[in-house]
């Protein structure tokens, strides 16, 4: 309700809302061992929206079993592909899916972005903004090399995370109220890297916050602090104050900044949550 409460209008008229719940019904699923089911609801997540696909990882690592990695693995497939299947003979259709995101610069909301942002709004030569990809997007010196590093940079922060809840694997499935932390920090290194960052995508956070403010350590609880306090500045910044900062008026331009800070230490707490696990329940 405070991760609602907090984003208020960004949570209308928008379908993210749906990619949350199936995050959460995952969430519930791994908790009770029901790892086929996990993988399905994942799969209805990928067909929404490519996003859950990064929580499959942790679904299979839950499993443990090599049956139970089989199940879920099916369970996804079976859930993120038939959606498809009547769209088949359009290949052209779904492989634009991918292009579609690989082309779009780097969006003026996101955390790559902000070195540009700062710059934009302190009358930097050469620093823009235009509309493209259905968003507003940044323009400037090396402004498309930063948005192509971001994906590999994204990925490479992704993989950290599951490195460390490989580590962590024993606890992860004997003690499943840890999950949501693991979850919690592969989101947020995703949001943070990703060249696109629109409000809307803090929604994905919701059912995460919830089961980590309520978690064991202050480490935990700090997270969801951090991430809730990012999910308000965003509503302060959007709608209202939007467009004047697409226009680079600085105290428009320094609420974003000030999010995205938020948001990079709420990405670093949740990292060194999981970092903290220990390697079995027996030392919690």
């Amino acid at each position: 309700s405070a991760a609602v409460l907090a984003a208020g209008a960004i949570t209308a008229n928008r379908y993210d809302v749906a990619v949350a719940l199936t995050l959460a019904a995952a969430l519930f699923f791994l908790a009770r061992r029901h790892t086929t089911a996990a993988g399905a609801a994942l799969g209805i997540g990928v067909a929404l929206k490519l996003t859950p696909g990064l929580l499959l990882p942790l679904a299979l690592i839950v499993a443990g079993t090599r049956r139970r990695v089989l199940y879920a693995l099916s369970g996804f497939l079976v859930f993120a592909v038939v959606p498809f299947l009547p769209f088949l003979a359009r290949w052209d259709g779904l492989t634009n899916v991918i292009t579609y995101h690989a082309q779009r610069p780097l969006q003026i909301e996101s955390v790559p972005g902000t070195p540009y942002l700062i710059a934009g709004s302190m009358g930097a030569w050469g620093i823009g903004t235009g509309t493209s990809f259905g968003s507003q997007s940044l323009a400037g010196p090396g402004s498309e090399v930063v948005a192509r590093l971001s994906v590999w940079a994204g990925l490479l922060l992704v993989a950290g995370v599951y490195a460390l809840v490989w580590r962590r694997r024993e606890l992860l499935r004997t003690a499943p109220e840890y999950i949501p932390a693991a979850a919690l920090a592969c989101v947020l290194a995703f949001t943070v890297a990703n060249k696109v960052l629109s409000p809307q995508f803090l929604c994905w956070t919701f059912p995460l916050v919830a089961l980590v403010v309520v978690g064991r350590g202050t480490l935990q609880r700090l997270t969801g602090i951090l991430t809730l306090a990012a999910i308000a500045l965003t509503q302060v910044e959007f709608p209202d104050l939007y467009w004047r900062m697409v226009e680079l008026e600085p105290g428009p331009v320094y609420v974003v900044v000030l999010r995205n800070a938020v948001l990079v230490a709420a990405a670093a707490a949740a990292v060194v949550t999981v970092w903290k696990l220990p390697a079995a329940a027996g030392e919690a």
